[in-house]
């Protein structure tokens, strides 16, 4: 298990929101909840290819104030330097505030950073990160 700075830790897979959509349920089938959609860009900051990682998605306002965090396990590679779409969603509660906030959040003002917590190397390496 590595000390590496929360901080530091940022820099490692960076991400950026590249959009943020509210999903009204249409009540036909399965489709019966409302959600935030979002698809977002991962980028490999490490000098090898990456099979997998997890880590928190904290999603903040333009005073940098958190209003989000996204546990998140991604198990699709990414190569060195490189990077990767990820596309999908949490469901939407219209009586929990941080949702509240988050889901009125236009995507403009949203600021997101990645604290990776592990990484698993195609080369069956594996990197842990103390939750500091």
């Amino acid at each position: 298990m590595d000390t590496f700075p929360r901080e530091k830790r940022k820099e490692l897979i960076k991400a950026k929101c590249l959009k943020k959509t509210h999903h009204e349920p249409s009540f036909q089938g399965t489709d019966v909840k409302h959600r935030i959609d979002f698809k977002f860009r991962f980028a490999n900051s490490y000098k090898k290819d990456i099979r997998a990682f997890a880590g928190n998605l904290l999603v903040k306002d333009l005073f940098d104030e958190l209003v989000f965090t996204i546990s998140m396990k991604v198990q699709d590679p990414i190569r060195a330097n490189g990077t990767y779409n990820w596309e999908g969603g949490i469901e939407y509660n219209y009586f929990i505030q941080d949702q509240v906030k988050l889901n009125n959040l236009p995507l403009k003002d949203m600021k997101v950073e990645f604290v990776t917590k592990s990484v698993i190397f195609t080369d069956g390496t594996k990197q842990d990160y103390e939750n500091s």
